[in-house]
């Protein structure tokens, strides 16, 4: 899903040894209600965008989220050994999965927004 040339996909993953043996669906919640400018302490500078919760299907390289509203992005899929990152193609944008947990950045005018949150396996 893209809006306005940005990705607003929630984040996830499972708790795994490593990330490409993630199991290959995922259900994400966000920890908190909104993006935030940082939340690397705490939610600092929160925006008005809201997070929103998704399942995630893993398949060579690639990912696929879909939305609580039905929306749905394919994502590009990197692993290493700071987890995986998974990118839309042209999107500035990125989740980050470590474990159980994940941490997502995209970009609003230009300005960088984060969240973060916890995946299970469904």
């Amino acid at each position: 899903m893209l809006t306005a040339g940005i990705l607003t996909v929630g984040v996830f993953t499972a708790g795994v040894a490593a990330a490409k043996d993630a199991p290959p669906d995922l259900a994400c919640t966000p920890a908190l209600p909104h993006f935030c400018a940082n939340i690397h302490v705490s939610c600092a500078g929160r925006s008005r965008r809201p997070t929103r919760a998704f399942t995630l299907t893993l398949r060579d390289g690639a990912a696929l989220a879909r939305f609580e509203d039905g929306e749905t992005a394919r994502l590009g899929r990197s692993d290493g050994d700071m987890g995986m990152v998974l990118r839309a193609d042209g999107v500035g944008g990125y989740i980050r999965v470590m474990g159980d947990r994940f941490s997502q950045r995209i970009y609003v005018n230009g300005q960088a927004l984060m969240t973060r949150g916890r995946c299970i396996a469904p």
